[in-house]
């Protein structure tokens, strides 16, 4: 068979990832913001006997690169030997789109024009000429409307067809090198071939309330309290169901073990280490990461996480960062290792490196779980599961006040500099596709976090579990390491025990909280996942009180990256200093906050 190598391109926001799931069917995840995608994804689809590797570039707006993301699409197109470029545009701004459409044109052929949101334009009443257009440019047009499939089989053909053809049926245009009259070129085809009937009333007045100088962060905030509020509510009654399944699997297992007369050793390891573990990060992983990631990602579909990095951008300016920041720490809110490489869509190294030591600082996914239960002890009465995610949505904001100070002190110190500057399209908003975006959520994002964390927990579990067991002078590997800690966990209002359990939840955060149980139950496992509704009181009686839940909740959000996390850091920096500033940063001053907060607390400082 045939094989023919195609790349799709275009700016950022034009659809270029959806068009790539319909050409494909691999149903890459996309979304409705600058530099989502940063690395190449591939995918293949077949005609007769011929294959098409379809390559799935990162959005750029012009080909003189400046951010990571840029450079890996420029260096596709300009260097790579492909047999036709698919160049993406969207329909309802074709003029913003074609600078990039024609400084490729200048330097390739074999290239086929893409209008996409058809759909969109039609409704605004946008009539393009592509008769006219086609002839100006002298390339293949085709018009789809990739979200509603509308299209797709055409643009196969027209592969199909580009690919036959003998290289020189499609020539590279005549066209000057500089920016400014390509520009000019630009402007007369939009011209001459765009008629636009309309004002787009709808856009203009939803960005006036939410780009607002005083309402844009009011209702950022009561985003962040609604979807957080809706993620407790719901987690809680999954949560339930998947503590009842697992309960009864364990006594299943057990009378496999008995059955198989299984030493008390493998039983240990095996249900008592690694099957509880993975129930634990399961039953309290899967429920808000399976409510929150949908969530996310229909705020983001809708268009609502450019606005975001609007609003804040100024912000960070002040902070000596840019608002890119904000769009990778909102990365780093489902996992800080994805945010880490989602730094890689900031131009300035500067810049670039002040987000990747600061990411940490938002809490990911895996912390959620820990930092619900901990709230969930400091509320009673009507509305709990609202004032949960009250507290969590002020952490929330803590977090990004800290992320924001950080900078700042990086900027002045280690980076010295000013911050950069960068483009930012606001994308029209689009109503979200809601079953397909909670399906693809579910799988791109959830499934693929979760997986990630199991990995983790089957060898955290065995580890776990011979700590607990394995003894030195009649006392557990454990207990002497919590006992070690002990006199340091008290300065910081908190004691041995939950210090070991951060040291020894490293490769995961999401085992954590199962650890300090385990410990404090003297237990050789991790205890059932049915005790849960015990925990308020296993934690009463091994003296925990509200200064103890505090000064948990301020270590859960300031305290070192997980393994994964590091390892990025330290793949994306290529330097192992940087790695060890991202680790001893967060670390130190939640060690600060907790000391601090406790003296305060003893001093009776508060009263």
């Amino acid at each position: 068979m045939k094989k023919f190598d195609i790349a799709l391109i275009g700016n950022p926001n034009v659809g270029k990832s959806t068009i790539f799931n319909a050409l494909t069917n691999l149903h890459q995840h996309t979304g409705n913001w600058s530099g989502k995608t940063v690395m190449m994804a591939q995918g293949s689809f077949k005609i007769d006997e011929y294959i098409f590797n379809v390559i799935d570039l990162p959005g750029t707006y012009s080909l003189n690169a400046k951010s990571k993301d840029e450079e890996i699409a420029c260096e596709c197109i300009l260097k790579s030997k492909l047999d036709a470029i698919i160049i993406i545009l969207d329909e309802s701004r074709i003029g913003r789109n074609l600078l990039l459409a024609l400084q490729i044109m200048r330097h390739k052929k074999n290239i086929i024009l893409v209008l996409n949101f058809a759909d969109e334009a039609k409704q605004n009443n946008i009539i393009i000429n592509k008769a006219l257009m086609k002839k100006i440019l002298n390339v293949p047009i085709v018009e789809t409307s990739a979200r509603n499939n509308t299209g797709i089989n055409i643009l196969r053909y027209e592969i199909y067809k580009t690919c036959q053809k003998d290289y020189e049926a499609n020539k590279k245009l005549n066209l000057p090198e500089q920016t400014d009259k390509l520009l000019e070129i630009a402007d007369t085809i939009e011209k001459r071939c765009i008629k636009k009937n309309f004002a787009d009333k709808s856009n203009i007045m939803l960005d006036n309330i939410l780009t607002s100088k005083f309402f844009a962060l009011p209702i950022m905030f009561l985003m962040l309290l609604i979807v957080f509020w809706i993620t407790i509510f719901g987690a809680n009654y999954f949560s339930d169901l998947l503590t009842f399944f697992f309960s009864k699997l364990e006594i299943i297992l057990r009378k496999i073990f008995d059955f198989c007369n299984a030493s008390d050793f493998l039983r240990g390891i095996f249900i008592d280490g690694m099957y509880r573990t993975l129930v634990w990060v399961i039953s309290v992983m899967l429920p808000p990461m399976a409510i929150f990631f949908p969530l996310f990602t229909l705020l983001e579909d809708f268009g609502l996480l450019p606005r975001i990095a609007f609003n804040l951008d100024s912000i960070f300016k002040k902070f000596g960062s840019n608002g890119k920041q904000s769009l990778t720490m909102c990365m780093g809110f489902g996992c800080n290792a994805a945010g880490v490489v989602s730094c890689r869509i900031i131009d300035s190294k500067r810049d670039k490196l002040i987000a990747i030591l600061t990411n940490n600082f938002v809490p990911c996914n895996g912390r959620f779980p820990g930092l619900i239960i901990l709230a969930s002890m400091l509320v009673c009465g009507k509305f709990v599961s609202l004032k949960i995610a009250l507290i969590i949505s002020l952490a929330i904001i803590s977090c990004v006040i800290m992320t924001l100070l950080v900078s700042k002190i990086l900027s002045v110190t280690i980076f010295k500099g000013r911050p950069s500057f960068f483009i930012l399209e606001l994308a029209p908003y689009r109503k979200p596709k809601f079953f397909h975006t909670i399906v693809r959520s579910i799988f791109d994002k959830t499934l693929f976090v979760l997986w990630r964390a199991i990995i983790v927990a089957i060898p955290a579990g065995i580890l776990i579990w011979l700590f607990a067991n394995l003894n030195i002078h009649q006392v557990s590997i454990f207990n002497i390491i919590t006992k070690f800690l002990d006199p340091f966990g008290k300065i910081m209002g908190l004691d041995g025990t939950i210090l070991a359990a951060f040291l020894l939840g490293m490769p995961a955060n999401e085992i954590v909280f199962p650890l300090i149980i385990m410990s404090y139950t003297n237990n050789l496992s991790l205890i059932p996942i049915e005790n849960f509704n015990n925990i308020n009181q296993i934690l009463k009686i091994n003296g925990w009180n509200a200064t103890t839940i505090i000064c948990t909740i301020i270590f859960y959000l300031y305290h070192f990256p997980c393994s994964t996390t590091l390892l990025t850091i330290k793949k994306e920096t290529g330097s192992l200093k940087l790695t060890l500033l991202a680790f001893i940063l967060p670390t130190l001053i939640g060690i600060i906050l907790c000391i601090g907060f406790n003296f305060l607390k003893t001093s009776n400082f508060f009263l």
